[in-house]
C-alpha cells in the first residue's frame, strides 16, 4: 500500500506465481509440468549436453510414474542446484524443467521449496535402465555411508559412561568445543581424578576414526582429559591393567593436535619410558596419520615444529 493509501496493482499471474514460490509444491503441481509432456530431454544440471531424450509414450508414462512426491509437513530446500535435469516439452512448447537432488527430492519453477520423492528407487532405476547409472551409484554409496555413520554413532553411544547419559542427545546432535557439563558430571561420578582419567582414556581409545577429522561427539572425552593436570594423566596412563583401549586413548590424547596446540610443553614432561611405549605402539599401526602424529609427539622434543 502506497503513502496515499492505495493498493499497488499486481497482475494476477504474478500474484499467483509469488504465492506459489513460498509454499511447498504438491503432486498436482508436478503433474502440471510432467503429465502433458510429449517429449523429455535429460541433462546434467548446468550442461547443454543431452544425456537422454525420448518422445516414446511408454517411456514418458514410466517417467511420470517414477516422479511421485509426498505432501511436506515442513518447508525444505536443498542447498545444491541439483544433478540431473528433466526438460519437459509438449510438442514445441517448453513446460518446465525439473531437477533431481541427491535422488531424494525435486525442484522446479516457480517453487522455492523442494518436493520430497515418495520413493527414490523408481527414478534411479529409470535412469539406470537408460544407461545413466551415476545417480543410483552415488545414492547407494551415500546410503551405505549414512548406515555406517549411524552404526558408528550407536556403537559410541553404547560406550558413553553412564554418568554422561543425560548429555547424549546434546553430544550427538549439538556438538560443541567445550563440555563443562560433562566435566562436572564425571567429577561427581568419579571423585578420584586418576580413576576419572582412566575411564576417559578407555572411552577415548575406543574411537573408530583417525586422530584427525573425527566426529565431534568423540571430542567430549578429549576435552575432559585436557582439563586434568599432567601428573594425573600420566598416573592414569601408567596404571594397571594396561589395556589396549587405555593405551590407544593415551596415544590419541598426547599425540593429537589439541594437546600439542594447547599443552605442547607438557610433551617434554611425559616420562621417557611412557613416550617410548606409545611411540612403538603407534609406529606398529597401519594408519599413516597416527604414525606421523606419534612421531612428532613422542619421537622429538622440538616444540617449534
Amino acid at each position: 500500500m502506497g503513502e496515499s493509501g492505495e493498493h499497488t496493482f499486481v497482475p494476477p499471474d504474478l500474484e499467483r506465481q509469488l504465492a506459489d514460490s513460498v509454499r511447498p509444491p504438491t503432486q498436482v503441481d508436478l503433474d502440471a509440468v510432467v503429465a502433458p509432456a510429449t517429449f523429455v530431454v535429460v541433462r546434467n544440471v548446468g550442461s547443454d549436453d543431452v544425456l537422454y531424450e525420448t518422445q516414446d509414450p511408454a517411456e514418458l508414462a514410466s517417467l511420470r510414474d517414477a516422479l511421485r512426491v509426498v505432501e511436506e509437513e515442513e518447508d525444505s530446500r536443498c542447498m545444491c542446484v541439483g544433478t540431473i535435469s528433466f526438460l519437459f516439452h509438449r510438442d514445441s512448447e517448453q513446460l518446465g524443467t525439473v531437477t533431481l537432488h541427491h535422488g531424494q527430492s525435486l525442484r522446479w519453477d516457480p517453487f522455492f521449496f523442494d518436493a520430497t520423492l515418495a520413493e527414490s528407487d523408481p527414478i534411479l532405476d529409470w535412469l539406470s535402465q537408460r544407461g545413466l547409472p551415476g545417480e543410483r551409484e552415488t545414492f547407494d554409496e551415500d546410503r551405505r555411508n549414512r548406515d555406517a555413520s549411524l552404526a558408528e554413532l550407536e556403537r559410541w553411544h553404547a560406550l558413553v559412561p553412564p554418568a554422561l547419559e543425560p548429555l547424549w542427545h546434546a553430544m550427538s546432535t549439538e556438538p560443541g568445543l567445550e563440555w563443562p557439563e560433562a566435566e562436572a558430571l564425571m567429577d561427581r561420578a568419579y571423585p578420584d581424578p586418576v580413576a576419572r582419567a582412566r575411564v576417559l582414556f578407555e572411552w577415548f581409545g575406543q574411537g573408530n576414526c583417525s586422530w584427525s577429522g573425527q566426529p565431534a561427539y568423540e571430542l567430549v572425552p578429549a576435552w575432559c582429559l585436557l582439563e586434568l593436570p599432567l601428573d594425573v594423566l600420566v598416573e592414569a596412563a601408567q596404571a594397571e591393567p594396561q589395556t589396549e583401549s587405555l593405551l590407544e586413548g593415551v596415544m590419541r590424547l598426547f599425540g593429537g593436535w589439541d594437546f600439542r596446540k594447547r599443552r605442547r610443553r607438557d610433551l617434554q614432561r611425559i616420562p621417557a619410558e611412557l613416550k617410548q611405549t606409545l611411540l612403538e605402539l603407534a609406529l606398529a599401526s597401519p594408519d599413516e596419520g597416527k604414525r606421523t602424529h606419534a612421531q612428532r609427539a613422542f619421537g622429538s622434543t622440538d616444540l617449534d615444529g
